[in-house]
């Protein structure tokens, strides 16, 4: 009504009345490259009413980098001229697009470590591993996947430097070890026995056997008699899968062996003037003894053959001794350096013989001793060896040399030999008899003053005998009558034997 009509007294006020345009937002979507796929909550940047002047160009929500897996590319193609102007009558839409990262794996394997120095793949639920494909910066967890049960296997346990069970996927793959051990508290029986006997002799448990185990051979028992052998076992080769498994062992006793021990014969005679004197001597057969492990072995020196005769002469039995000599991998060994020990002088001989000592003695410790020595083929004398009971016992070297003059039991440590020694008088020569005394040749006194006379004319067979042609046993007995006959005859014998010389000269 004010529009028209006559000015009065006072201003003719005319209201014009306005509304408020509407109001507009401008709106940041986060998409997957060409595409409208909402990666993540779309942002209002602005809100204006229309006709109002807008600018988001430097809004921080167009730099969102945060989306886990994602990599922003930049505003999509177009939408840059939306970043600024006047707001219309409908909201503004701008995009920023964004791509994929790069996909990696988690990997988680299964092993069996029952055997640390050889482990193996193990197959849980028919798989020896499982992986899981995580972008990058995308989240995961595999926890699951390392706590799977396996029966007969203790629980799983993630090996040590493994990558976590559960994070954020970096730009790398991920190994994860989870290690499974068999069950190892399971036991099984072996006895012993000798074959005949319905009681074992001995019985061991062997515990904290692990599931699965192969059993393909035992060890023989600690308390088997010396001389028995294994004859067969029952019950194995075995898995060990459960407790009570019982494996047998049985053992005979050991085939005797033929031992060959070699007998010399010494022969001596004893002289007029009390020496003795060695004749020589020489080989016998040897003494063949069966020896038995299992039991001691007497060694009969009666078996021992005797050679009376030697070189034609005849001899008297005198005495047998044996000597035992230490076979070398029985005697204590040798230490370089170590300082020699003085001799002891040796003591005399008591007339009790010491008691024999065998390898199959055992004095094992009283209640009240400490110490129980015992012989024993191991030349380290400080060893002590641990009985079934749980007692010791301290080894003994054996002596380097044993003798016997009677019956022996044989030790399998020592090589020995037998000798037989054998003597005979010297026979008394046979005393001269006296000779006869010779009869004087007898030759006529000469007579006292009587004249002297003239010598005898020579025999006629002085001829004879000085005769080159005569044989020497054609000589006459005696040399004649006189002392120049018997002067004469002994030039006749010489003649006769230079001429038999002659004579063999000629021809």
């Amino acid at each position: 009504a004010k529009l028209s009509g006559t000015m009065g007294t006072s201003d003719v006020h005319v209201y014009v009345e306005y509304a408020r345009k509407a109001q507009h937002n401008v709106i940041v979507h986060y998409v997957e490259q060409g595409t409208t796929t909402e990666l993540a909550t779309q942002a209002t940047a602005v809100t204006k009413y229309e006709d109002e002047a807008y600018d988001i160009s430097s809004s921080a929500l167009l730099n969102k980098n945060d989306i886990a897996s994602w990599s922003r590319v930049g505003i999509k193609s177009g939408d840059e001229a939306k970043l600024s102007g006047t707001m219309g009558t409908s909201d503004v839409h701008v995009y920023v697009e964004y791509t994929r990262k790069g996909t990696h794996t988690i990997t988680v394997y299964y092993w069996d470590i029952t055997d640390p120095e050889n482990p193996v793949a193990l197959s849980v639920n028919g798989k020896t591993s499982n992986s899981v494909s995580k972008y990058t910066d995308e989240s995961y967890d595999v926890t699951s996947l390392t706590t799977i049960n396996v029966t007969n296997y203790q629980n799983p346990v993630v090996a040590a430097g493994s990558d976590p069970l559960s994070g954020t996927m970096g730009d790398k793959d991920l190994v994860i070890n989870v290690n499974y051990t068999k069950v190892n508290d399971l036991s099984y029986t072996i006895e012993y026995y000798y074959v005949g006997e319905d009681d074992p002799f001995d019985t061991e448990t062997v515990e904290n056997v692990i599931h699965g185990t192969q059993v393909e051979d035992v060890v023989d028992s600690s308390l088997l008699a010396v001389g028995y052998k294994r004859d067969h076992v029952t019950g194995a080769p075995a898995e060990i899968t459960e407790n009570g498994i019982v494996i047998k062992v049985y053992y005979v006793e050991k085939e005797p062996t033929d031992v060959e021990i070699p007998v010399t014969h010494t022969y001596y005679t004893n002289k007029l003037d009390g020496t003795t004197e060695e004749d020589g001597s020489q080989s016998g057969a040897s003494l063949v003894i069966s020896v038995s492990e299992a039991r001691e072995t007497i060694v009969d020196l009666s078996e021992v053959g005797k050679l009376l005769t030697y070189n034609g002469e005849n001899y008297d039995f005198s005495s047998i001794r044996v000597i035992g000599v230490l076979k070398d991998e029985f005697k204590a060994p040798i230490v370089p350096g170590a300082p020699v020990e003085e001799e002891i002088p040796e003591q005399e001989e008591s007339e009790e013989e010491e008691p024999e000592v065998t390898t199959s003695d055992i004095a094992l410790l009283n209640d009240d001793d400490e110490e129980a020595e015992v012989p024993s083929t191991t030349p380290d004398q400080a060893s002590l060896l641990s009985s079934k009971e749980g007692k010791t016992a301290k080894a003994i070297v054996l002596p380097p040399e044993v003798e016997y003059t009677s019956d022996f039991i044989y030790q399998p440590e020592y090589d020995y030999e037998i000798l037989l020694t054998y003597e005979k008088d010297e026979p008394k020569q046979p005393e001269p008899e006296d000779p006869e005394p010779e009869k004087p040749i007898h030759t006529p006194s000469e007579p006292e003053n009587e004249p002297d006379e003239p010598l005898a004319p020579p025999p006629s067979n002085l001829v004879t005998i000085l005769d080159p042609n005569m044989p020497l046993g054609n000589l006459p007995q005696t040399g004649g009558v006189g002392g120049l006959t018997a002067g004469a005859g002994l030039v006749g014998l010489l003649g006769a034997v230079l001429n038999l010389f002659r004579k063999k000269e000629d021809k």
